[in-house]
């Protein structure tokens, strides 16, 4: 294996090759889940009741077509979508309307849940347990599942704009530069030190140096794409009206009070998962926007954009209304 590496390091064209292989197997890797494997993805993550999928409600579906109509969507992107009940809190999308397989754009099962009593009746736990709706942590996470017309259909809207976007093929795209980028960056520098000739040591640690420096941008370039994207989506849909502004800023709200309560659920996992803001906590890196700051750019478009406007339809939200700031 050790002759094998050394004679594959030696001849420049094969390693060209083996690097372009790679990339390509990356890119590969990206698309296959939002293409080839999209309706196995979808399997993963439908809402399963007694062994079969649960069916969006008529409620839902007149959501879904309303947003299509103000959004525009045509007939031929309308054929492209495919909307169905994802399981947990989250909405989910995964595909592209750009791509021959399609998107599909999973809705959570507690957007058709109102109430404690539907909700313990729907089997919903936390961390594997029963939740006690009576409790101050059951009422907070009842609150903040609990979603008007207008909050749902915000959220559909955003991932509406996700879907209609060409980021699985910037995603791709993104990792397999990422990988030529060190790649030639490790090339130049081992002719230009001579690197080939020094110790093998010497190039271990200096081809480790060079993978972690491309790791390193390729996670910043990710996020800061992301990030860009999470703002990106949520004005997409504030435009559409002020009902999905101001649903915006309930939905965030929402959001941030669920996971507030789960932090108290879930004990040291919730502390270690969410802030007590309700942001979401991770590990150097921040793959999404935070939420507290996703809502304070949607609030501060509807207090330029709508602040006296009242969203006309069922389940809208005015300004006065509105939900009150967080703590970012």
């Amino acid at each position: 294996m050790a002759k094998f590496l050394k004679w594959i390091s030696s001849n420049r064209r094969i390693s060209q090759y083996c690097v372009g292989l790679a990339g390509g197997c990356i890119f590969g890797g990206y698309l296959l889940p939002h293409g080839l494997f999209l309706d196995k993805y979808k399997r993963f993550v439908q809402a399963y009741r007694e062994g079969l999928p649960v069916k969006l409600t008529p409620e839902l579906t007149r959501h879904v077509d309303a947003v299509l109509d103000d959004a525009a969507v045509d007939a031929d992107e309308r054929s492209r979508l495919r909307f169905f009940t994802a399981f947990g809190a989250d909405p989910f999308h995964a595909g592209g309307t750009g791509l021959r397989w399609g998107a599909a754009i999973g809705l959570p099962q507690t957007f058709a849940l109102d109430g404690p009593a539907e909700l313990n009746s729907s089997g919903f736990t936390v961390g594997g347990k029963k939740v006690d709706w009576e409790s101050r942590e059951g009422v907070l996470l009842s609150d903040g599942l609990r979603l008007s017309p207008a909050a749902q259909r915000f959220a559909i809207a955003r991932e509406l704009w996700h879907v209609c976007s060409s980021q699985v093929w910037q995603d791709g795209g993104v990792g397999a530069a990422a990988l030529f980028a060190t790649y030639l960056l490790g090339s130049s520098l081992n002719q230009r030190l001579g690197f080939a000739q020094r110790p093998r040591g010497l190039r271990v640690m200096l081809y480790s140096l060079v993978s972690l420096f491309g790791v390193a941008v390729w996670v910043t370039v990710t996020d800061v794409i992301q990030h860009h994207r999470d703002s990106e989506s949520d004005m997409a849909a504030a435009r559409l009206g002020a009902a999905y502004a101001w649903g915006g800023v309930e939905f965030y709200e929402k959001t941030l009070e669920r996971n507030r309560a789960l932090r108290r659920l879930l004990g040291d996992d919730g502390e270690s998962s969410y802030s007590a803001f309700g942001n979401e906590r991770t590990l150097l890196r921040q793959p999404r926007m935070p939420l507290t700051e996703r809502l304070e750019t949607l609030r501060a478009y509807c207090e330029k954009h709508h602040p006296v406007e009242r969203a006309a339809g069922e389940g809208s939200v005015s300004a006065q209304d509105a939900p009150p700031a967080a703590a970012a």
